[in-house]
């Protein structure tokens, strides 16, 4: 993602234009970050904080981070991540202030918040897990 970082920060003074097809190929291993839980963690996290800081610079792109960040909060709490999942939901929050966003964030500092965020926010994170979860 390290690229994609550079791409929104040239979109800040550039125009960029959309272009069709492969333009460029990336190797996937087994025992790469993607595929290791532990830092595909750290690797979610990372993403999240490149994201955060691009928070302000245009409402329409903050609607989109804050997407992107609901999702990768989402994958973190697949992770049981829980630190990561209350900095990248705070993010979310700077990036559009829901109401729902604030109390997972009031949740999550409790005992067990991160399991009551996911019975009670699964269908707003994107979650396939069971209401009970």
């Amino acid at each position: 993602f390290e690229d994609y970082d550079m791409w929104m920060r040239l979109a800040v003074d550039y125009s960029l234009a959309y272009s069709p097809g492969l333009v460029a190929c990336y190797r996937v291993v087994g025992t790469g970050m993607f595929r290791n839980p532990k830092r595909r963690a750290a690797l979610l996290r990372s993403e999240a904080a490149m994201l955060a800081k691009h928070i302000g610079l245009s409402a329409e792109d903050d609607g989109t981070i804050a997407r992107r960040l609901i999702e990768l909060a989402s994958e973190l709490s697949k992770l049981e991540a829980t630190p990561a999942v209350r900095d990248v939901l705070r993010w979310a929050y700077a990036a559009s202030p829901q109401q729902w966003i604030a109390r997972a964030l009031r949740t999550i500092r409790l005992p067990g918040g991160l399991r009551r965020i996911k019975r009670t926010y699964a269908r707003r994170l994107g979650l396939d897990l069971p209401a009970a979860a």
